[in-house]
């Protein structure tokens, strides 16, 4: 059993160790050994904006890689929708950018003055509606609490434990 991660530059690395959000969202980070990589080659650091400045009307890219790999890397263009609350999950933002199965997960980016920061994780669609996407708000992302295991077998029993049988 083995989960690796794949950079930009086609470099592979074995994850691990898997965190998952503590509470009702469906979220996990990965942590993989960085030695040797380096920004701008292997990968890019997403600035964060303050999303309490996200407002309905504002123009959003939402980046992913939906299902086909030759699709790596694509965009999706369209506005804030709304600022919808949860109490559960937290903030999320509603866009008509197209969130895709394979693009879920990916970055949603807000450009200004020429520069993208990342304000949120696609996360869902809805699927008898065009074009009815939500992320999850990038800040609420940053403030979850994870619960952290080893990506061997045993930790992803012990996860399946923890999580799943009561």
């Amino acid at each position: 059993y083995q989960i690796s991660v794949t950079f930009a530059s086609g470099v592979k690395r074995i994850v691990q160790e898997f965190g998952v959000v503590t509470g009702s969202k469906d979220l996990a980070l990965l942590k993989v050994d960085a030695t040797g990589l380096e920004i701008g080659r292997d990968y890019e650091l997403l600035p964060l904006m303050d999303t309490n400045l996200i407002a309905p009307g504002d123009d959003v890219v939402a980046v992913g890689t939906p299902l086909i790999i030759e699709l790596a890397g694509t965009r999706t263009f369209g506005k804030i929708s709304a600022v919808r609350h949860d109490g559960s999950e937290g903030r999320f933002f509603q866009t008509d950018a197209a969130i895709n199965p394979g693009n879920s997960g990916g970055p949603l980016f807000k450009q200004v003055n020429g520069r993208y920061f990342w304000i949120g994780v696609n996360t869902a669609k809805i699927n008898e509606a065009d074009n009815l996407g939500f992320a999850l708000d990038a800040q609420s992302v940053m403030d979850s609490e994870y619960a952290w295991y080893n990506a061997t077998t045993q930790g992803v029993q012990n996860f399946i434990w923890h999580v799943y049988i009561p």
